[in-house]
């Protein structure tokens, strides 16, 4: 049909009249050249109309093998500028048929290639202002061809959870804005669609190409004011508005206010369903816009609106969706239309409002929007309905509010409120939140109370802990004090016994000045030990008188240190004194400060090794005016560490309380040297690095010229030579006693203290050859080379004590055969029990008597004799009836199955033993030697008779047979062998024993 508007005459085209046509259903139409129409049909494809000689031609343009009838199907026809057609197939994508040269070009959706046309339904074509060609797909969403990029598209299509996607994949019409309202030249598309009307606003470029970022997208809905989100068709009319043709009807679009009007039948509109793409404008500013029903036309500056705005009314309140009346006793007391306020209570949770516009003309027109504050954030529109339920809201207080549009769709801006509030439960009103919250704040403060009564237990039963923590550890101290103390009480106390039990047994003859000096010494030592001990108890009750006078601490520091040259000669130390000053007198008790740098300097001594310095130093400093004398004793020994710095002034603390501590000492020099400094008012202080030496500071306050005048003036000093108290040891060499008789067993002695080595060994080497070592390692040193027949040691002693030597011999086959008596001055039962579980034979505490000592090493020796003797003698072969230990039981358990597994070659000698025991022959025969009394041939033959022996009395072989078998090479070797051994022939031996 081709309807003209001058002369509003009509021209019909159907089936019978032009055979092209083979169907009435006509999709889309687009102007030609001249005097010419392409037409888009349902069923009947591509159509051509010449106007001039009415002929209708069909063009099958499509290339490939398409065998599909979509290709009758064409949804969209459009013409570009350059002479383009460009024709939207229905399931089988786009085409181009350039009207000058007639070249076709194709696109079909290719599910691997991104820049493929994203759907084969093509729904409409567009080319916007910038002359790019723009395609809407149904389900593909929208298409950019560029064609300067290998003819790729680019997609624009909805994505789940963007807010700058399309609203939808399906895409029905495409409008280009000629409005230039939105204050820049950016080109504007608005895009129909299933769900909405979108506007694409592109960034102002003459690309071809358009990235997603140049696009911002902005939709609208039915939640906008929309009469149906189904958009199927867009006409932009002269005032920049837009027209709409819906599946609901034609929507003006105010660009302007940003409002929607929709218009239906009752507005005189000719059918609510619209056609895709079916609208048009006029160059007089006519819109047409056809609908399923027929077509419209119409002049948008001759459509009026109605002003009028309704008022809307509340026109009934239900609860539980039964009616509320007014009445007594009810929640109405007048109508709801004229009530301000309804309160509710929390049970009457589900309540509706009906509500309506006063507006008569055209009501089934008007909108609603509803929104409950308090609880909505934002307006409902329910569209025409006027009926609304809440259910379940919370107590509290919200205004219920109620707006309409009038016919033409224009919002009144005045709303209807209702206040309404919902009581709460009473254990949700204001008493009993106030009650909650003194309930939490007594609950809270109780929770505080507790928590600080719980902090304070735990702080306390912490501090009970760490006080019972301290006094173990000062017990444990005290223990390990005492322990050590009884030690070096012990070593003199046996020097003394010792020798005068000897000497009144009368068998000390010679040489009896030394050991006169020797029991004078140690008597010395008991009685500063004493002294020491006696002095720190005094201190402790605060009873020790101090006579002060004054003294040059210069002069005086000099004279005691001379006493310590000679002990620095014998230890081969280098020993200094400095001062820059040649006086400087100070207040002091004389005695004490003897005492103390006594103590100082016999510490340094001791811990300092041979060819190490030690050096004494004084000198002035002025601390806040006041002059001090600075007194340092230094040395290069072995160092403090930094834990212990501060614990080594401490009572009954040793650095090293061990029993192999590598110096002796009691442990008191320091702490009453710490506690005779602050009875003197001085101060005293350690820097110490492990390994690299130690020195002691002393602060002492010195007198000014008049007070050194004053002190003096009664006083005749004299520079007295300081004894050296006797706390070191001048040792004299401990060369090894020569072995002067190798017939006598020999005693090798384990001792740190050379005074009991010299007691012990000169009365050792009467009976016996002996050996020493000063520490458990050169004494394991000298067992591993010489092999003693009875090793004596002590427990206590640097280096490797008794305990860790004991258990060092027990465990190595050369010398686990050793007999080991440990000397102690430990006399606990737990220390007995400790040195005879690591293999101990026997044990002594100091002080001894030497007579019971000779026994015990006499018994041992004995004992040893007497199994090797039962070697020899016994037939018995079981090795743990003359072995003392498991290592030697096993070691010789072990020759005997290597020569069992030999027992018949008679070239089977003791080299060939030590081979197979992987030892050296020498060191085989020590051992045997040792052990059994035999060397490793004499044991292969004793072997060899001994199970020669126990073949005779199981009788079972013949005298002949049992040589052979025990690896003899005659008879009568065996029988002159055996008559030597036994002191009868075989032949007696099994007459005797049988």
């Amino acid at each position: 049909m081709v309807y003209t508007f001058p002369t509003m005459l009509m021209e019909n085209y159907y089936l019978k009249k032009h055979s092209a046509l083979s169907s009435e259903n006509i999709w889309s139409l687009t102007a030609g050249n001249s005097n010419d129409l392409w037409i888009g049909t349902y069923g009947s494809g591509l159509l051509h109309l010449n106007y001039k000689t009415n002929q209708l031609t069909a063009h099958d343009i499509l290339l490939g093998n398409i065998k599909s009838t979509s290709r009758n199907f064409v949804k969209s026809v459009f013409k570009d500028d350059k002479n383009n057609l460009w024709i939207g197939y229905w399931g089988v994508g786009l085409a181009k048929l350039n009207l000058s040269t007639g070249k076709v070009q194709n696109w079909l959706h290719q599910k691997d290639n991104m820049n493929s046309l994203s759907h084969d339904d093509v729904w409409t074509i567009f080319q916007d202002s910038k002359k790019r060609i723009w395609i809407g797909t149904n389900g593909g969403g929208l298409n950019l061809y560029d064609e300067s990029n290998g003819g790729k598209f680019s997609h624009y299509s909805f994505k789940e959870g963007s807010k700058n996607s399309l609203s939808s994949n399906s895409v029905y019409s495409i409008v280009e804005s000629k409005s230039k309202n939105f204050g820049n030249n950016n080109t504007i598309l608005w895009i129909g669609t299933s769900n909405g009307l979108n506007k694409l606003v592109i960034n102002n470029s003459d690309s071809k190409n358009i990235s997603q970022s140049d696009v911002k997208v902005t939709f609208y809905t039915t939640k906008d004011g929309l009469t149906d989100n189904s958009i199927k068709s867009i006409v932009e009319d002269e005032n920049g508005n837009l027209w709409l043709g819906t599946s609901s009807g034609i929507t003006l679009f105010d660009l302007s206010k940003n409002t929607f009007t929709n218009f239906s039948t009752s507005d005189g509109v000719i059918g609510t369903d619209f056609n895709f793409t079916s609208s048009f404008k006029l160059n007089d500013n006519l819109i047409i816009i056809g609908s399923t029903a027929g077509l419209n036309y119409f002049n948008p500056n001759r459509i009026s609106q109605s002003s009028y705005k309704p008022a809307v009314v509340l026109t009934d309140f239900l609860i539980f969706n039964n009616s509320v009346k007014p009445k007594a006793n009810s929640i109405l007391s007048k109508n709801i239309f004229n009530t301000d306020e309804v309160t509710l209570s929390h049970k009457q949770n589900v309540f509706s409002f009906q509500f309506a516009a006063l507006d008569y003309n055209n009501p089934s027109s008007i909108k609603y929007a509803y929104k409950m504050e308090g609880f909505d954030k934002d307006w409902i529109q329910s569209g025409t309905r006027r009926f609304i339920t809440y259910t379940n809201l919370n107590p509290g207080k919200y205004t219920f509010k109620v707006k309409s549009t009038n016919s033409d769709g224009i919002w009144n801006s005045n709303e209807t409120s209702l206040a309404v509030i919902i009581t709460p439960p009473w254990w949700q009103t204001g008493w009993a939140i106030l009650l909650y919250f003194i309930v939490f704040v007594l609950g809270v403060w109780a929770i505080f109370k507790f928590q600080n009564y719980r902090t304070k237990l735990q702080h306390e039963l912490k501090f009970r802990e760490l006080e019972s923590y301290h006094l173990r550890e000062i017990e444990q101290m005290k223990s390990r004090f005492f322990a050590n103390l009884s030690h070096e009480f012990r070593t003199p106390l046996m020097l003394i016994k010792g020798p005068l039990e000897e000497l009144l047994r009368g068998r000390i003859k010679e040489n009896l000045t030394d050991y006169y000096k020797m029991l004078l010494r140690n008597t010395e030592k008991l009685q500063q030990l004493i002294d020491q001990l006696l002095e720190l108890s005094q201190l402790e009750s605060e009873s020790i008188p101090l006579k002060k006078e004054a003294y040059d601490v210069v002069i005086l520091l000099r004279s005691i240190s001379n006493a310590f040259i000679p002990l620095a000669d014998q230890k081969n130390i280098k020993f200094n004194f400095n001062s820059n000053m040649e006086s400087a007198f100070a207040l002091l008790d004389k005695d004490k400060f003897e005492k103390i740098v006594n103590n100082l300097l016999s510490n340094a001594f001791k811990f300092t090794d041979v060819g190490g310095t030690v050096n004494t130093e004084v000198v002035e400093k002025i601390i806040s005016d006041k002059k001090f004398a600075l007194v340092s004793v230094s040395d290069s020994g072995v160092g403090i560490t930094k834990e212990n710095q501060s614990k080594i002034f401490n009572r009954f603390f040793q650095v090293d309380d061990s029993s192999k501590r590598n110096y002796g000492g009691s442990g008191i020099g320091l702490a009453l040297v710490k506690e005779l400094t602050t009875l003197l008012g001085w101060d005293i202080s350690v820097n110490s690095s492990e390994g690299e030496g130690t020195e002691f500071t002393l602060k002492i306050p010195l007198l000014s010229q008049k007070e050194i005048q004053t002190s003096l003036s009664a006083l005749n000093y004299q520079d007295d030579q300081s004894k050296l108290v006797d706390q070191v040891d001048f040792e004299k060499s401990d060369d090894d006693y020569p072995v002067e008789n190798n017939s006598k067993p020999l005693i090798l002695f384990v001792e740190d203290q050379i005074e009991v080595r010299d007691y012990v060994l000169g009365l050792l080497k009467q009976d016996y050859n002996v050996l020493q070592a000063e520490n458990g390692k050169a004494g394991f040193d000298v067992a591993i080379n010489s092999l003693p027949d009875l090793i004596i040691s002590d427990v206590m002693m640097p280096v490797m004590d008794g305990i860790e030597l004991c258990k060092k011999l027990k465990t190595d086959w050369k010398t686990s055969h050793i007999p080991v008596i440990l000397l102690t001055a430990k006399a606990t039962q737990q220390s007995k029990l400790e040195g005879l579980e690591f293999g101990a034979d026997d044990y002594l505490t100091k002080p001894f008597d030497f007579e019971e000592l000779s026994i015990r090493i006499k018994n041992l020796i004995t004992q040893r004799k007497h199994l090797k003797e039962k070697f020899s003698k016994e037939i018995n072969l079981n090795a743990e009836s003359f072995t003392t230990n498991n290592l030697d039981k096993d070691f010789i358990e072990k020759i005997n199955m290597i020569i069992e597994t030999h027992l018949q070659d008679e070239n089977f000698t003791s080299e060939n033993l030590a081979q197979e025991l992987f030892v050296s022959r020498s060191q085989l025969n020590r051992k045997l030697s040792a052990v059994i009394g035999k060397g490793p041939g004499e044991f292969i033959r004793i072997y060899k008779l001994k199970r020669a022996a126990q073949m005779i009395l199981e009788n079972k072989l013949s005298i002949t047979q049992i040589a052979l078998e025990v690896g003899f090479s005659s008879p009568a070797q065996f029988t002159r062998a055996f008559q030597k051994h036994y002191n009868c022939s075989p032949s007696e031996f099994k007459q005797i024993k049988l």
